[in-house]
């Protein structure tokens, strides 16, 4: 990437009711790289140890348990050839909300 350009933010945040939550970043083109800055996962009531997957494909990349809210930030991206994805397991009760929030940028 030139000093002029920017890279492309992308942000995708999806909530589901009692299934899996699924947030996105989309395979980028023209020989550009996704590049996670942070992950973010929680229900709206408090579970025990659901997991949230980030992925490139079906490849898993890293899990973690979130009891009722987690977030994190790389200081370092986490560089991903492909589409990044996010994955919230179902929260097991219905009217609980689960939301995955995926961020970073393609450059």
């Amino acid at each position: 990437m030139s000093q002029t350009q920017k890279p492309s933010e992308k942000v995708d945040v999806t909530t589901s009711d009692n299934a899996t939550a699924t947030a996105t970043i989309a395979a980028p083109v023209g020989g550009q790289t996704n590049y996670v800055t942070s992950v973010s996962g929680g229900f709206d009531a408090t579970k025990s140890g659901k997991t949230l997957i980030l992925k490139v494909g079906a490849v898993e990349v890293a899990r973690w348990l979130v009891y009722d809210s987690f977030a994190l930030s790389f200081p370092n991206p986490i560089r991903i050839n492909g589409a990044a994805n996010l994955v919230l397991e179902a929260s097991g009760t219905g009217g609980n909300n689960g939301t995955a929030v995926i961020t970073g940028y393609t450059g």
